[in-house]
């Protein structure tokens, strides 16, 4: 019990570092030569992490402690949970402010990823995966480019469960702060193209569309320009998701759609302003076309997802933008007269923000509401009275 003490001084700590750690370690290793016992085990891993917290950081560097280090990380894999969470919490916290003690975790994960060779390696494969994801924020570059290398490996081999770990560990990273890069991220994002699942109504579509959503997400804080240039293959891969049968694909399709145009605009667009000074064409004019496509006979039982993010894009995309959707305006308003059209009160919510970005007057220039007979006047577009009245 004396072992679990955290208010050790630092001085102290150091100084008895050699006799402590001996003698914990040698208590350790007895308890991998038979039955281990959760009770002594745990206290000892957790003990351990604090002495390594109070050394100075040149001791990692001898060879050891780089042992023991190594011989403490092989529990973060351990069958019995309460082992394996007190060895990934204790190393977390050591990762966290210790380089060495990062690099020396994440090149342990990274040997074990790439030694997954199937379905007897599962759940090594999982419990590596759920601790990697909690150290990669703390690597540094280098090491956090080849654990997403490894990581992106890991996926194409399609295991569901190992695939949606990795996933879920690469859309956590993105979400939090690290050394990646604009140039990485875009990379990282390119091959999650590539991997993309063979079949959009599996469940694994779900948590592929998220990683993306959150790596984009990225994009807008460390590169926005790329993330606005790269913005057409997100949304050419959701126009295909949009119609899985899975309707919790479909769900996340929506929200990714809604989440890009929420994060992403704002902070791209300021780096197209000549090309939107001079009202021409620039890489968001991709994604608005394929909005466009969305509104085709094709899509119609998802129309309300469809409706749902063009509102956002009307509400998100800024008053100088709004030559850019000019040409989508005629498909939207067509849509209403579709068979068995029964999206009436988004159509009009989405048809009001679409009106307040671009404005009442080019809206019936481009649509016109009423059209002169000779005498006769005819108003085949009163619908869109109410809507304006509002």
């Amino acid at each position: 019990k004396q072992w679990y003490q955290r208010r050790v001084a630092i001085t102290a700590g150091r100084a008895k570092f050699a006799q402590t750690t001996k003698l914990l370690f040698t208590l350790l290793e007895c308890q991998t030569q038979k039955d281990v016992s959760v009770a002594l085990v745990r206290p000892l891993i957790v003990s351990l992490s604090h002495i390594f917290l109070k050394q100075d950081h040149a001791i990692f560097k001898e060879l050891s402690v780089i042992h023991m280090l190594n011989f403490l990380i092989k529990f973060v894999s351990h069958g019995k949970p309460k082992i394996r969470h007190a060895a990934q919490r204790s190393l977390r916290n050591l990762a966290r402010e210790i380089p060495q003690v990062c690099k020396l975790a994440i090149h342990s994960c990274v040997e074990s990823l790439n030694n997954f060779v199937g379905s007897k390696d599962e759940k090594l494969t999982m419990h590596t995966i759920s601790f990697i994801r909690y150290i990669l924020p703390h690597a540094t570059v280098e090491d956090l480019k080849v654990s997403m290398e490894t990581l992106l490996q890991v996926i194409t081999l399609r295991h569901t469960k190992i695939t949606s770990a990795a996933l879920q560990a690469l859309g956590q990273v993105f979400k939090l702060d690290s050394a990646l890069t604009g140039e990485m991220q875009g990379q990282i994002l390119m091959s999650l193209f590539v991997s993309k699942p063979a079949n959009f109504d599996h469940p694994v579509t779900t948590v592929w569309l998220e990683a993306l959503s959150s790596g984009y997400g990225k994009l807008a804080e460390v590169e926005p320009k790329l993330g606005l240039t790269m913005g057409h293959r997100l949304f050419s891969v959701c126009s295909d998701t949009l119609l899985s049968e899975n309707l919790d694909v479909v769900q996340i399709t929506l929200v990714t759609l809604q989440e890009y145009f929420t994060k992403n605009l704002a902070p791209g667009l300021e780096h197209f302003q000549s090309e939107i000074s001079a009202q021409k064409k620039f890489p968001l004019s991709k994604v608005i076309e394929t909005m466009g496509g969305m509104l085709k006979l094709t899509y119609q039982p998802v129309w309300d997802a469809v409706l749902e993010a063009l509102g956002s894009l009307f509400e998100n995309l800024p008053g100088s933008c709004s030559y850019l959707v000019h040409g989508i305006i005629p498909t939207l308003f067509v849509v209403r007269n579709a068979p068995n059209f029964e999206n009436g009160n988004l159509f009009a919510s989405t048809v009001g923000k679409a009106i307040k970005l671009i404005g009442v007057e080019k809206i019936l220039e481009i649509y016109p509401i009423s059209l002169t007979n000779g005498s006769k006047v005819d108003i085949p577009n009163s619908w869109l009275l109410p809507i304006l009245k509002d």
